[in-house]
C-alpha cells in the first residue's frame, strides 16, 4: 500500500513509508528474518532427531525384530530335526505302542515348529518392522513432519520479507500512474 508523507508536495513525488497497520519503529521484515534463523535451527534439530530415531528404528529392527525372528526360525528348525529323528525311530520300531507314542511326539514337535515359525514370520509381516522399531519409526516421522513445518514457516517469512523489501522503483508504469492519479485526486 502506498502512503503520502506530505500532501503539500507540489513536485508530485511519491513516498512509501510502510504498510497498513505498521507501528512506528517496528520493522516486521527484520523480525521475520530473525524468526527464520530460529526456524532454521528448529528444522535442523528436528532433522537430526528424525535421523537419530530412524537409525534407532533400523537398529531395533535388526537387533530385536530380525534377531528374534532368526532365533525363532532356528528353534523351529531344531523342533523339525527332533521330529524327524522321532519319526525315523517310529518307522524302525516293531512295537506298535512305542511306534504310536513316537509318532505322537514327532507330530507334537512338528506342531511346535510350525507355531514357532509363524511367530517368526509375524514379527515383520505387514510393514517389515516389529513393535519397538515401529514406535521409533513413528517418532522419527513426527520429527520429520515438524522439520517440514519449520521449513514452511521459513518460506512464508521469506515471501513476506520479499514483499516488504519491494521498492517503489520496482512498480510498473501502470501502478505508478495509478498512484500518481490517486495522489492528485487527494490533493484537489
Amino acid at each position: 500500500m502506498i502512503f503520502i508523507s506530505d500532501y503539500s508536495n507540489k513536485n508530485g513525488e511519491l513516498y512509501h513509508y510502510g504498510v497498513i497497520g505498521m507501528k512506528w519503529g517496528v520493522r516486521r521484515a527484520t523480525r521475520k528474518a530473525a524468526e527464520n534463523e530460529r526456524y532454521r535451527k528448529k528444522a535442523l534439530a528436528y532433522d537430526m532427531k528424525a535421523d537419530k530415531l530412524t537409525k534407532k528404528s533400523e537398529k531395533a529392527h535388526s537387533k530385536y525384530d530380525l534377531e528374534n525372528a532368526t532365533k525363532k526360525n532356528v528353534k523351529a528348525a531344531k523342533y523339525d530335526m527332533k521330529a524327524d529323528k522321532l519319526a525315523k525311530k517310529a518307522n524302525k520300531s516293531d512295537d506298535g505302542l512305542k511306534k504310536t507314542t513316537l509318532e505322537q511326539r514327532s507330530e507334537r514337535l512338528k506342531y511346535k515348529a510350525a507355531k514357532t515359525r509363524l511367530k517368526a514370520n509375524r514379527i515383520s509381516k505387514a510393514t517389515g518392522y516389529g513393535h519397538k522399531a515401529m514406535q521409533l519409526s513413528i517418532k522419527s516421522d513426527k520429527a520429520a513432519k515438524k522439520a517440514a513445518k519449520a521449513r514452511m514457516k521459513i518460506a512464508n517469512n521469506d515471501a513476506f520479507i520479499a514483499k516488504m523489501n519491494r521498492k517503489a522503483s520496482s512498480l510498473t508504469k501502470e501502478e505508478l500512474n495509478g498512484a500518481y492519479s490517486f495522489v492528485n485526486d487527494m490533493l484537489k
